[in-house]
C-alpha cells in the first residue's frame, strides 16, 4: 500500500519551484476563515483556522492524444478527471487537513496509467506558500477501459491570527469589508503547456 502523501507548512515561505506558476487562473475561495454560524445568531461567526480547498480552474482534467500530433477527438488516447474533493480538518493551534479527491481516466485501451498532480498551498489570495506534485497511479479494464483511485493528502498549516475587534465606525456602509486572510489548498492535474491550452479551449 502507497503512503499517502504529507506536505507541512510552516511560518516561513519556502523558495516556489520554477514550475509552480502553472496554477492558472485562480479564483479567490471566499469565507476562509467562516466555518459555520452561530444557530442563535446568525451573524455571529466562528473563525478557523482550516484551510480552504479547490481544484485550480483549468487543471481538473486532463487530455492525452496519440504521437500525430492531432487533437482530434478520433486521436484521444486517454482522458482523466479529478473530482469529489472534501477536506476533514482539526483546528488546533494550526490546522491538519485530510485533503481527498478521486481520480478517474478513460483509456482507449486497458492498461496501467501514471497521472501526475499537484497540491498547493496559497496564503491570503496571493502567496503561493509551497507546491508538491505526486503521481496517481490506476488501471484501465477492460469494462469500458476506465479505472479510477482515491487520494489522501494530509496537509498542516499554521494558526491563523483572528483580525483586531472592529470598532463601530468599521461597519459604517460605506466601509471595505475586512480582508479575509487565510490558507488555500489548490489542487490539479500538472499539465504541460499544450495540455493547458487545450483545456483553456475546450
Amino acid at each position: 500500500m502507497l503512503k499517502e502523501p504529507t506536505l507541512m507548512i510552516f511560518n516561513r515561505i519556502t523558495p516556489p519551484l520554477q514550475t509552480v506558476i502553472r496554477l492558472l487562473c485562480v479564483s479567490s475561495v471566499m469565507g476562509l476563515l467562516l466555518a459555520g454560524c452561530n444557530t442563535a445568531n446568525p451573524l455571529v461567526i466562528k473563525r478557523t483556522s482550516c484551510p480552504a480547498v479547490a481544484v485550480v480552474k483549468h487543471a481538473g482534467t486532463l487530455s492525452r492524444f496519440g504521437g500525430n500530433g492531432s487533437f482530434d477527438a478520433g486521436n484521444l488516447q486517454l482522458s482523466a478527471t479529478l473530482s469529489a474533493l472534501g477536506s476533514d480538518c482539526t483546528d488546533k493551534n494550526g490546522a491538519r487537513s485530510v485533503i481527498s479527491f478521486e481520480v478517474s481516466a478513460r483509456g482507449a485501451a486497458a492498461g496501467d496509467v501514471e497521472l501526475p498532480y499537484f497540491v498547493a498551498v496559497v496564503k491570503d489570495g496571493t502567496t503561493l506558500l509551497s507546491k508538491q506534485i505526486y503521481t496517481a497511479k490506476l488501471r484501465t479494464n477492460e469494462a469500458g477501459n476506465r479505472g479510477h483511485t482515491h487520494v489522501n493528502v494530509t496537509i498542516t498549516t499554521p494558526a491563523v491570527p483572528l483580525p483586531p475587534k472592529p470598532k463601530p465606525s468599521d461597519f459604517d456602509e460605506f466601509a471595505p469589508p475586512p480582508k479575509q486572510l487565510g490558507y488555500e489548498v489548490l489542487i490539479g492535474f500538472q499539465l504541460s503547456d499544450a495540455e493547458v491550452a487545450y483545456n483553456i479551449s475546450h
